[in-house]
């Protein structure tokens, strides 16, 4: 039984992971589209000089 508890355990700590690893790419898309929708109407920043 204590085998079963652990997987368990296991199993519940890898879907938090895969939780946070979602919210943390929705977190970083939205930042991208929220920093390209403002680079396209502002001035270019040091980055894109270079290209």
């Amino acid at each position: 039984m204590a085998v079963a508890m652990v997987a368990v355990d296991v199993a519940m700590v890898a879907v938090d992971v895969a939780m946070v690893a979602m919210v943390a790419m929705v977190v970083m898309a939205m930042d991208a589209a929220a920093h390209s929708a403002t680079e396209d109407a502002g001035p270019m920043d040091s980055t894109e000089e270079f290209l």
